[in-house]
């Protein structure tokens, strides 16, 4: 085989698993790894308004809805999706519990959030997050109720 058929091939090769999935990614620890399979992450949102009082979320993305769900306080629900090749992922959520406005919040954007678990605490203040892992630990996110 000559050596430009063999790169072509190899070219072609290269190009086709980056078009599948992401080859190098870093995960929570900072610390890059090869993954062999798409990429996936995860969202886990926490009730802690206390009080007894539960949360309604209902959450969507262009493509699903992951219907209404009440959380207990102390409780959690979580979901778990594959993230888009062109860094497009974006699963918005629809929040209230009594005696607040209903709000919208994109719970999971994947230009901003670089997660494979990503973590939301819901408060009386508003939601306590963090995005994803830097030099200097996790950044944090802050989004006050209305």
């Amino acid at each position: 085989m000559e050596a430009k058929q063999l790169g072509l091939i190899l070219t072609i090769i290269l190009l086709v698993s980056l078009r599948i999935n992401n080859v190098i990614v870093k995960g929570d620890t900072g610390e890059p790894y090869i993954e062999l399979t798409p990429h996936k992450s995860g969202v886990i949102v926490n009730n802690l308004l206390g009080h007894g009082t539960t949360l309604t979320i209902h959450c969507h993305s262009k493509d699903d809805d992951l219907g209404r769900h009440y959380i207990g306080d102390g409780g959690k629900y979580e979901f778990v999706f594959g993230t888009s090749f062109w860094q497009n992922t974006l699963f918005y959520c629809y929040l209230q519990y009594p005696g607040a406005p209903r709000v919208r919040f994109d719970l999971f954007n994947q230009h901003r959030d670089n997660c494979k678990r990503c973590v939301w605490n819901v408060e009386r203040d508003g939601l306590h997050g963090h995005t994803h892992v830097n030099v200097w630990g996790r950044e944090m996110i802050f989004w006050k109720w209305p």
